[in-house]
């Protein structure tokens, strides 16, 4: 597939790729201090205390994002408006004038999308609508809806730990959509003192980034800073891990996810210790197939079930369920027969047959279902 937008760019999205998805934990406090210390100046701020916290968990760290959040949400309101409204009038020097002239009057550039995501203004769906009005730099905006979407991995990593944002805080990733929008734009364009001035801000949060920085906060002249959580995805981009926490940092919070589902630790870590009362205590249809998966082939004999019918395509078994409105739960026992590995269905407890409930799992009857004309 040929490449839309400039090599430069694409480098820079591998770039954000491996920063996003590395495994191995980095925290460079001198650096992050260094590189803080140099974009206030860059953007003629009084610089900050730096407090160094270690996760969003951190007490100092929640108060003032707490405090901070609804201000930073109107904040950010404002400017997702400004950026639609001169996006519309279709002059992009001026949109990205106006943007930058925000992040460096209000000062905090790492603020911008983190709020207006912890605000429900639903950051990137503006940036979309900005950026596609105005018209302009189109192999800026494939190279920008690249993060986005998520092409390079990285922008589901980069949203990790949303509670982060939903306190108020920012991610030192907050817009690196507009980051990757403004590089490829200034490969093609001359753009103006407040283009270069916006891609050096992002340049310097990048790097921040890199050095480990992922969350902030900031209040009466101290900004308290947490790392990046070290995330783990499956091949859908969800968060997820079989053996380890999907979201963690180290010698703090830990999130487990399986296939992005959030789900207790248990379920990770021991689930051969998962019983027929997590199961059927569950109510959440998600996490009660995810305790189905954990079990694995032990499923049906953990949760004692008994065979009802047995055909050319499976088994069919019913499990008791007093608490539940439908008082059975009815699976069909399939075998994969490249793996061997057996798979438990659930269908409807009306279903009576074993073939039947299988011909049910491909949205067919029984007499419609044939398997051996199945491709």
């Amino acid at each position: 597939m040929k490449r839309k937008y400039s090599l430069k760019t694409e480098n820079l999205l591998k770039r954000m790729d491996k920063v996003a998805l590395r495994q191995e934990y980095v925290f460079n406090k001198d650096k992050i201090k260094t590189l803080i210390d140099k974009v206030y100046i860059f953007l003629k701020l009084d610089v900050p205390k730096v407090v160094f916290c270690k996760d969003i968990t951190d007490e100092r760290f929640a108060r003032a994002a707490g405090v901070a959040g609804d201000a930073w949400a109107a904040r950010a309101a404002g400017a997702a408006r400004a950026a639609g409204a001169a996006g519309v009038a279709g002059v992009a020097g001026d949109a990205w004038a106006a943007r930058a002239a925000w992040v460096a009057g209000d000062a905090r550039a790492a603020r911008a999308a983190g709020a207006a995501r912890a605000a429900g203004v639903a950051g990137d769906a503006w940036v979309a609508g900005a950026a596609r009005a105005a018209g302009v730099a189109g192999d800026a905006w494939v190279a920008g809806d690249a993060w986005v979407a998520g092409d390079a991995g990285a922008a589901r990593a980069a949203r990790a730990a949303g509670a982060a944002r939903d306190a108020g805080a920012a991610g030192s990733d907050y817009d690196f959509d507009y980051f990757v929008f403004e590089h490829e734009y200034l490969q093609t364009h001359k753009g103006n003192k407040n283009d270069r001035k916006a891609l050096k801000a992002y340049e310097f949060f990048f790097e921040l980034k890199e050095a480990g920085m992922g969350y902030f906060a900031e209040q009466e002249g101290k900004l308290y800073v947490c790392p990046n959580p070290i995330v783990n995805l499956d091949s859908e981009l969800k968060y997820h891990s079989e053996t380890k926490p999907a979201i963690y940092w180290k010698d703090g919070l830990k999130l487990y996810y399986y296939h992005g589902v959030n789900v207790p630790e248990k379920f990770i870590l021991t689930p051969n210790k998962l019983t027929k009362k997590d199961w059927s205590k569950e109510t959440n249809a998600e996490v009660r197939r995810v305790i189905q998966e954990r079990m694995g082939e032990d499923f049906v004999k953990k949760i004692g079930s008994k065979i009802i019918d047995t055909g050319s395509l499976g088994k069919l078994h019913e499990i008791k369920l007093p608490d539940d409105p439908e008082k059975i739960a009815r699976y069909v026992e399939v075998k994969d027969s490249s793996t061997e590995r057996r798979y438990f269905l659930r269908v409807p407890p009306t279903i009576n047959k074993a073939n039947e409930g299988v011909a049910w799992t491909f949205g067919l009857t029984e007499e419609n279902y044939k398997p051996e004309e199945e491709s």
